[in-house]
């Protein structure tokens, strides 16, 4: 096992300071989203407990750009023989790659670039990776702020050394708390192990929002799941700008929301959409993961205070897809994995019925053009 220090080259475009005037906070403590009647009582109990919008004493974000440059940005490695996973420190710590060495895949979705758009409670907000977000509804403070990283001897030798683990943490201002994570990747391992503590030193309680927000791949036949089929789901009528959301309860695989299809197929969704899995108490380790056609599964799980999980898309309208494109790249595209279907071709039309069907695309490797039919099966 072993950390380091090191830079990422990428294109993008950086946050350059923060905007002077204070934004001040919702007259609200509480929102008030509603419900269709189909919530059962202890899932109202807190519905929109103090997620009402505030943000001082940090400052707005909103002074970026389109135009990207070649970054530098600094990184810290921690891998083992299995695992390489790549942090940003100076994006809030965002764990930004993923890597199973041996295989060289990618297990997370790894942005090619570092776009910034308003999509967070400070305005600036990237894609990609696996985002720690703490204390107030809408990501977090420091998503693209730095924040702390240390090395930390564990008191165990091997081979003559000590043997560390990976430390994040920062002060969060608004709520008062210390907050830190242990990341663990002891040689062996195949997985990586994130022990979160946060600290409340103050004489009273105070509201927490906890919500690890991970991006994965998303291809034709990908389907999310978890300990349960019981998921909150948000009618499509009220999630327009500036509405109180109304929440339903269905169960998996049909949702009143995407009537005669399989919502735990993300590809499914016509329009960006989220659905909550209501995981029980009873359950110790609750967990979610997605599945892909090659047999391949990403996984993680918690203990049970984070029983609540969450599948979100951007779907397949327009609409959706022109952010995917806004937060990535037009130019990118869809990854096509070996053997994996890319579409189908229909019978040519009378206007092309001597020629034949015709299908029109670009192949890339390594970022150069190569001939498709060197790729393709007859």
């Amino acid at each position: 096992m072993s950390i380091t220090k090191g830079i990422l080259k990428i294109n993008g475009a950086r946050p350059e300071g923060c905007n002077p005037l204070p934004l001040f906070r919702d007259r609200r403590k509480h929102k008030s989203p509603k419900s269709n009647g189909t919530m059962l009582p202890e899932e109202l109990a807190h519905f929109g407990y103090e997620s009402a919008f505030r943000v001082l004493p940090y400052k707005m974000q909103d002074r970026y750009t389109r135009v990207k440059d070649e970054l530098s940005l600094s990184t810290v490695v921690l891998e083992n023989e299995h695992l390489r996973a790549e942090f940003l420190p100076e994006f809030g710590g965002r764990l930004y790659s993923l890597q199973e060495k041996p295989s060289g895949r990618e297990l997370l979705y790894r942005n090619p670039v570092m776009q910034p758009a308003n999509l967070a409670i400070r305005d600036a907000w990237f894609s990609g990776g696996i985002e720690w977000n703490i204390a107030q509804l809408g990501h977090t403070f420091t998503t693209c702020d730095d924040v702390f990283f240390a090395s930390v001897g564990t008191g165990s030798i091997r081979d003559g050394k000590e043997e560390e683990f990976l430390r994040m943490y920062d002060y969060e201002r608004t709520r008062g708390l210390a907050w830190q994570i242990d990341f663990h990747l002891p040689q062996g391992a195949r997985s990586l192990t994130a022990h979160v503590t946060i600290l409340n030193d103050q004489d009273h309680s105070v509201p927490m929002y906890w919500w690890t927000n991970i991006a994965v791949p998303e291809k034709a036949g990908s389907r999310v799941f978890s300990g349960t089929e019981d998921v909150l789901y948000i009618e499509p009528q009220s999630q327009a700008e500036g509405s109180e959301h109304c929440f339903g309860r269905g169960r998996l695989p049909h949702l009143p929301v995407l009537p005669g299809k399989d919502a735990s197929y993300s590809l499914c969704f016509d329009y960006s959409s989220e659905y909550f899995f209501q995981n029980p108490m009873s359950d110790p380790a609750p967990w979610e993961a997605v599945s892909y056609t090659d047999g391949s599964v990403f996984c993680e799980r918690s203990t049970q205070p984070l029983r609540i999980r969450k599948m979100f898309c951007w779907g397949s309208h327009p609409g959706g897809q022109r952010w995917c494109e806004y937060l990535a790249t037009k130019e990118e595209g869809n990854y096509v994995e070996q053997g994996e279907l890319v579409g189908y071709l229909s019978e040519p039309t009378k206007y092309y019925s001597v020629e034949g069907c015709n299908l029109y695309f670009q192949l890339l490797k390594d970022g150069e053009p190569v001939n498709p039919m060197e790729y393709m099966d007859s």
